[in-house]
């Protein structure tokens, strides 16, 4: 899948105007102060208020919440990302390459189509290194695939029912070249023609436990809707294979119906090559093979099974990775905020501090008076962010998958990094508060 991203000069223009607005509106209120600056108070070292400091440290607790709100939000966003990459897909992605061929491209004629996919198939089955092969008219973790409406026969077919199931055609040996396993009946021979009617199908054990719960669906057969609505029996089930995803691994394993092709492919089709080696070492010889048959037809696509799954979530990836990039810069702006805050603080209360330490105040006392403010500011920033995620939570389950929303190490985790960020921004002015001479500081005021 190609994501076109080009630059909208309309996003451009609205994301300057704001950037500018915020520019001049927080400038406004320093600059009033500065205008309205009572020199001789200053002089006289007048003190700072809690009335001049509370616009500060509302603007800090508003960077530690919105910190709070995006870095829960990463977290969840990278722990989706990681479930999804461990899970079972039901088909051996690590051993797996894929090569795709239209030989339609080359003007090739039904017949020599169907010839080519069959020679491909043999000569590659007999490669050093193979342990199984198969030919396949649609490939896994791609996003589309053919759908149909299906039902038992003598059934009537319900809204439901409606392009509930999904198909594949393939050859025998598909199931074993894919690591899927057989539970039930037998798999496809080479004599499972098309034209046998009713026609010899395998489905996943999805489709056996929607369409036939509770019985043997070995030999059951089903079909399309006939005359009122009622499925015909066009085929009929001899085996039943594991699930697999099939679109992506974010859809649900959907009810799966594999149709036996024997007389090889009339347009594209996907050859499957399974190695106990690493699947790219089988890239060159089968690439020898295809040149060896038509050096003028090209592969359209090669590509491993596990590329096809990292390729398959480029969505969750873009999301995460957005993330950690939003977390790190909400968390380096708290950083500076708390920074800054709490280096004013303790500018404004240089004479205290000179006073405690001359009354015998030991630096501990002074790390702990500062590290209470530092300590208000976080929590209360904390927990306004806390109660902004759970309105927001309704919306972020939509992209989890199989993750709660409020999953406890992604919010510990979150939780745990600001206070190290805290932690960080509060240091260099903790430390200077503690390295204050008292004569000098009095002498000063």
């Amino acid at each position: 899948m190609v994501l076109h991203i080009d630059i909208n000069l309309h996003v451009l223009g609205f994301t300057l105007i704001v950037t500018l607005l915020t520019a001049v509106l927080f400038a406004i209120s320093p600059a009033l102060r500065c205008a309205r600056f009572d020199v001789a108070s200053t002089l006289r070292a007048g003190r700072t208020t809690t009335r001049r400091l509370l616009p500060r440290n509302l603007i800090v607790i508003s960077q530690v919440a919105i910190c709070t709100l995006i870095l829960i939000g990463a977290a969840l966003l990278i722990e989706t990302l990681q479930r999804m990459r461990d899970m079972n897909p039901g088909f051996d992605r690590d051993h797996v390459v894929t090569f795709s061929i239209d030989p339609s491209l080359k003007g090739y004629k039904a017949e020599q189509s169907r010839a080519l996919s069959k020679t491909v198939l043999e000569k590659a089955s007999a490669l050093p290194g193979v342990a199984a092969a198969s030919v396949a008219e649609l490939g896994l973790m791609r996003g589309t695939g053919m759908k149909a409406t299906l039902a038992p026969a003598g059934t009537r077919i319900t809204t439901n029912d409606f392009l509930g199931s999904s198909l594949n055609h393939v050859t025998p040996g598909y199931f074993e070249s894919m690591g899927m396993y057989l539970l039930a009946g037998r798999e496809f021979t080479w004599l499972d023609r098309d034209q046998i009617k009713p026609r010899r199908v395998i489905v996943n054990q999805m489709f056996a436990r929607r369409y036939f719960p509770g019985k043997n669906p070995i030999g059951s057969r089903f079909g399309f809707a006939g005359a009122g609505g009622i499925a015909r029996a066009d085929n009929e089930i001899i085996g039943v294979v594991s699930d697999a995803k099939y679109r992506s691994l974010r859809e649900p394993i959907p009810p799966t119906v594999y149709n036996p092709v024997v007389d090889g492919f009339e347009y594209g089709f996907i050859l499957h090559v399974r190695t106990p080696q690493r699947p790219e070492a089988m890239v060159a010889p089968v690439r020898e093979i295809l040149r060896s048959l038509d050096p003028e037809l090209p592969f359209i696509e090669i590509r491993t099974l596990r590329e096809e799954v990292e390729a398959s979530l480029w969505q969750e990836r873009l999301l995460a990775v957005l993330a950690i990039i939003f977390g790190g810069i909400a968390a380096l702006l708290a950083s500076i905020g708390l920074y800054g805050a709490l280096d004013y603080a303790v500018k404004s209360r240089t004479r205290e501090i000179g006073v405690r330490m001359a009354l015998g105040a030991q630096p501990s006392r002074i790390v702990g008076l500062l590290s209470r403010e530092v300590l208000l500011l976080v929590t209360c920033g904390i927990g306004l962010g806390l109660c902004g995620y759970a309105g927001a939570a309704v919306w972020i389950r939509r992209v989890l998958f199989e993750v709660h929303p409020w999953e406890p190490m992604a919010v510990i985790s979150a939780l745990l990094l600001i206070g190290l960020v805290a932690a960080v921004a509060a240091f260099p002015a903790t430390y200077r508060a503690v390295r204050i001479d008292p004569a000098t500081a009095l002498r000063l005021e």
